[in-house]
């Protein structure tokens, strides 16, 4: 592609000075492309050829090798299956990046679901099942033939009256899932040391420093396939202005979802336990533990002070503005969008940015105030729109703190490693 703005560029080195892991298809060869291009359908004179690699056969939706046919092409059973259970229970899935243009791989961490399903019967997987085709029969009812200007969008698209927040709970639910499955896979070999943390249902364990910080690295690459799912808007915006947005969000999007799943977890009240990721947690009557396997040469003494410190004013300030209002799903995920699209004043956005967050946030609460009077039949939920606002306020002053307590870190030497990610992605002064 020709048209390559050198701003791509800077922005896939900061990227990559960073450490940050991006899903694909963010790869350092084509972050600078200005726009991918969707491929046709292949044509079935040409899939049998397509089909042989050296003389082998593979899937055509992911090129897994493969022996067999399975509704009607080439494909492995995984992709098999796959396309049966969505279309036996009729799902509906989000696109990771909101685009359609995902790349479908065998071994791939985090496959676009709907992108993989579109595959499926765009490649001419056809389920032929007898059960379902009676169902389909019964529910029929005569049509008359009408031409089509031309193919009509797939029938899991969103529409013009879907709401914005059930798009944001799915697809948030689900790179929640994803997150917390790679979270338990990395765990063995990032965190040195295991003590199970006490808890009814879930497996949880205390972090360490190295795998905290690699779990937020993780986190804020997939930030991008995660907002490109919610806000189809964020997938036409370029690299460098998704990696704006990035920068104002993290934080605040971060702490937010440490206070819920704390809250979530082990109550409003301020307990010595504290969530720092979606498997792991801190104990603040133990700090030591956190941040031993950190600098040895830092100021560990002076460094267990001040993060004491720090979790205990945010605590003071977050846990009760959150377990006040209670929040049900729906507000949860509502206020994840409208953090997301918090403008932070200090920060100088592009136009385009502020008008896109304008739209997305007046979406929002347009969508909030029909579930508060259709579903939560509330008369006046003036009150909890105002304790909505007051946690983003409230999260605005906790990521100021959190820079703040970055800043003492770097100066106890504790930061040697991870200044780069600190300094270029979230946006911290050290």
């Amino acid at each position: 592609n020709k048209h390559v703005h050198i701003s791509h560029t800077s922005a896939i080195i900061v990227l990559n000075e960073a450490n940050i892991r991006l899903p694909p298809p963010y790869t350092c060869q084509n972050l600078c492309a200005t726009r991918s291009v969707v491929p046709s359908p292949v044509p079935r004179s040409t899939k049998k050829n397509m089909t042989s690699v050296m003389g082998r056969r593979v899937c055509l939706i992911c090129g897994a090798p493969t022996n067999y046919a399975h509704f009607g092409i080439d494909s492995c059973r995984a992709c098999a299956e796959f396309y049966k259970r969505a279309v036996s229970t009729n799902k509906k899935y989000a696109c990771r990046q909101g685009n359609l243009k995902c790349t479908i791989r065998k071994n791939e961490r985090f496959v676009c679901r709907r992108c993989r399903f579109d595959k499926c019967r765009d490649s001419g997987m056809v389920l032929d099942d007898p059960r379902r085709r009676k169902r389909r029969e019964e529910a029929e009812e005569p049509m008359v033939e009408t031409i089509s200007p031309g193919p009509s969008p797939p029938g899991d698209l969103p529409t013009s009256k879907e709401s914005i927040i059930d798009r944001i709970t799915i697809v948030h639910n689900e790179f929640v899932a994803a997150r917390k499955a790679e979270e338990l896979r990395i765990r063995p070999g990032s965190l040195r040391e295991h003590v199970r943390v006490p808890h009814q249902t879930e497996y949880l364990e205390l972090t360490s420093w190295k795998f905290l910080m690699d779990c937020c690295k993780m986190y804020a690459g997939e930030v991008f396939a995660l907002a490109g799912s919610c806000f189809p808007e964020f997938g036409k915006l370029w690299i460098t202005e998704k990696f704006t947005m990035l920068r104002c969000c993290a934080v605040r999007i971060y702490l937010l979802e440490i206070a819920y799943q704390t809250i979530k977890n082990f109550g409003p009240s301020e307990g010595p336990m504290v969530m720092v990721s979606l498997t792991t947690c801190l104990d603040r009557k133990n700090i030591k533990f956190l941040i031993k396997d950190s600098n040895p040469s830092a100021r560990h003494g002076d460094i267990i002070n001040a993060m004491t410190h720090y979790i205990d004013r945010l605590a003071k300030i977050l846990w009760p503005t959150i377990g006040k209002l209670a929040p049900t799903e729906v507000e949860f995920q509502a206020l994840f969008g409208l953090v997301f699209w918090q403008i932070d004043p200090t920060h100088s956005l592009p136009d385009r940015l502020v008008e896109l967050s304008e739209k997305n946030r007046q979406e929002i609460f347009a969508d909030l105030r029909r579930y508060y009077r259709e579903e939560l039949r509330l008369n006046d939920h003036s009150v909890r729109l105002g304790n909505l606002m007051t946690i983003e306020h409230v999260l605005q002053e906790a990521t100021s703190l959190f820079s703040e307590d970055m800043q003492t870190y770097n100066l106890l030497d504790m930061l040697t490693a991870d200044a780069p990610f600190l300094r270029l992605v979230l946006q911290i002064t050290l």
